[in-house]
């Protein structure tokens, strides 16, 4: 997704999310949430929606209220900072990229954006 003229890295898991609702793993658990959380899911979602419709402000709304919830899930904390990042803010997003990283070591894309 490009704004702004930059390219951004969207989460693991958002399209697919965006799309179909959600990836399933075993016993129909969400592949981005640890248990099944329909709401949060839903909630996530729409932020996703948000995020690739370019309404950077509700977006951040749905995952701040999100955060409140949930904290600390990496897909979450990187959506976050993709937007800090087109909103001018890029210590907030370092920030939430070091805690989704310290949660996701696997993630070459939070790697990328933390420029290891």
């Amino acid at each position: 997704m490009q704004a702004g003229g930059g390219t951004t890295h969207e989460p693991q898991g958002t399209a697919q999310a965006g799309q179909n609702g959600g990836q399933r793993g075993a016993a129909g658990q969400s592949a981005v949430f640890p248990a099944t959380t329909t709401a949060l899911e839903r909630q996530f979602n729409d932020s996703v929606a948000h995020f690739q419709a370019g309404r950077l402000k509700e977006a951040e709304a749905g995952l701040s209220e999100f955060q409140r919830l949930q904290p600390d899930i990496p897909e979450v904390l990187h959506l976050m900072a993709l937007i800090e990042r087109q909103t001018g803010r890029p210590e907030a997003a370092a920030g939430h990229l070091e805690k989704a990283g310290a949660r996701q070591p696997e993630s070459a894309d939070l790697h990328n954006l933390l420029g290891g």
